[in-house]
């Protein structure tokens, strides 16, 4: 079980991989790439790209939703983050 803060991280880079890829605009999503790194702590993505097995986008979207489909809407993620029950307080 990987801890919340590690499973940001991996989908950090795929999804840096991803835009990386695709010459558009990147907004709104460097938006929120810049949030979720500064409450990670992170200045740099260059270590969790290192870390993190590249997949292609249809295998990084295809894991997103399968990580999606194992969570239970009603309580906890499967890696122990509450934040579900955070947002229907």
């Amino acid at each position: 079980m990987s801890r919340p803060s590690e499973t940001a991280g991996v989908w950090l880079a795929h999804a840096e991989r991803i835009q990386s890829t695709d010459n558009g605009d990147r907004w709104p999503e460097d938006i929120l790439r810049e949030e979720t790194m500064a409450i990670l702590g992170l200045d740099d993505l260059a270590p969790l790209l290192d870390t993190t097995p590249p997949l292609d986008q249809a295998g990084a979207l295809a894991a997103a939703a399968a990580w999606l489909a194992s969570r239970d809407r009603r309580g906890p993620s499967p890696d122990g983050d509450d934040a579900g029950a955070r947002i229907r307080r």
